[in-house]
């Protein structure tokens, strides 16, 4: 196990070329480029890369799809919800500013038996006062 507290995540940025990535007010926010071609492969990158990142601390993610987005595959959609791609949050929330058509077709998504929380939204200010609620006094620490 490190020394390192999860506040001193705080500030943290970085890119890749998927994603932007930033540690703020407790929340691990990663916003996906736009005119992206959000595939399965696509969002394994950037899930090993959150892991990475995230150095062991279980956090609250906090994932925006642009409204941009050329493709959103719903294989990828659903491995945002997967036991994997939970793995290292304590909660995720994932928004879409997507037309209704787009969120009912991958609506299966919400039958998934995620083990953790797990919500869609398509305002960035909900999904961050419901994952607010999951920030707790004590974040889980690395091995």
């Amino acid at each position: 196990m490190h020394n390192l507290r999860p506040e001193e995540l705080d500030d943290f940025k970085s890119e890749t070329p998927q994603a932007f990535f930033r540690y703020s007010d407790g929340i691990l926010v990663v916003e996906l480029k736009p005119e992206l071609i959000i595939d399965l492969r696509t969002i394994q990158r950037m899930e090993r890369f959150r892991k990475e990142m995230s150095m062991g601390f279980e956090l609250p993610v906090l994932i925006v799809i642009p409204k941009d987005h050329l493709l959103l595959d719903k294989e990828a959609f659903q491995y945002l919800g997967s036991k994997e791609a939970m793995d290292g949050c304590v909660a995720k929330a994932i928004v879409i500013k997507a037309p209704l058509r787009v969120i009912l077709k991958n609506f299966s998504l919400a039958f998934l038996k995620a083990e953790k929380p797990f919500r869609l939204f398509v305002s960035r200010s909900e999904a961050k006062m419901w994952l607010f609620d999951h920030i707790t006094e004590e974040i889980i620490l690395p091995d």
